[in-house]
């Protein structure tokens, strides 16, 4: 974690259990076993960073072994217990489609749909059961979300959303290799970056930092994700 220690802006450093085999693991109780008093730590601290009573904040990591779609999960979760309201996690993670997998949920009608027209959002958007916690899926299309997406459609979608939620959290996984990914997230309040602790080196970070500054995207804070150890530093 020595890596991050000198980032002047970290709202919360956490590592987390994390795995890359979403589909491996059985979707309620992989999830459940990431709500934890670190993910709803993290959660806390989000509540207390956000600006105003709606807040939209992309999980964007630099490599897929960062673990965005657990960690957007686990502490997406987290946040609904602590809200005692809806929350709702977006699967912008074309790479993945993780999100879907892990609360077994139908991956069409989803974002997709939704950027292509076809679909409203709102009829997209599942449930999952005695939670607070909504999930829209990523979808299907022929089209890929790289061409479906512009700054007027998402910022139209994202204000709608906005509306009736008091927190989203979307999946943008790899923002530095996804162009798409890294427009939704400049439409977001922020960014909450996962990083694998043991995997990440110091120029890596730097280099996603001033990828977001480029971009105007605030950093909201880092969480170190691994696969063993949980541990706390602030």
């Amino acid at each position: 974690m020595e890596i991050l220690r000198t980032q002047p802006n970290l709202k919360s450093l956490v590592t987390l259990s994390t795995s890359s085999a979403v589909e491996a693991v059985p979707a309620r109780a992989s999830v459940a076993r990431l709500v934890s008093g670190e993910t709803l730590q993290v959660a806390a601290r989000l509540k207390l960073a956000r600006r105003s009573e709606q807040s939209i904040l992309a999980v964007a990591g630099i490599k897929d072994d960062d673990g965005t779609t657990l960690l957007t999960a686990g502490v997406g979760w987290s946040l609904s217990v602590l809200e005692n309201r809806p929350v709702l996690i977006i699967d912008a993670n074309s790479h993945s489609k993780g999100i879907s997998k892990l609360f077994r949920c139908l991956e069409s009608p989803g974002l997709l749909e939704t950027l292509e027209g076809i679909s409203d959002w709102s009829d997209a958007v599942h449930r999952v059961p005695d939670t607070h916690l909504e999930v829209l899926s990523i979808g299907r299309s022929q089209r890929s979300l790289a061409s479906l997406m512009s700054v007027s459609k998402v910022r139209d979608v994202l204000t709608q959303i906005r509306q009736r939620y008091a927190f989203v959290l979307a999946d943008c996984g790899r923002i530095t290799a996804s162009p798409e990914s890294l427009l939704l997230a400049s439409e977001c309040d922020g960014v909450v970056a996962a990083l694998a602790a043991s995997a990440r080196r110091k120029s890596e970070v730097l280099k996603f930092q001033q990828v977001l500054t480029r971009s105007n995207i605030p950093l909201i804070g880092m969480v170190l994700t691994r696969g063993a150890a949980v541990e706390v530093a602030t």
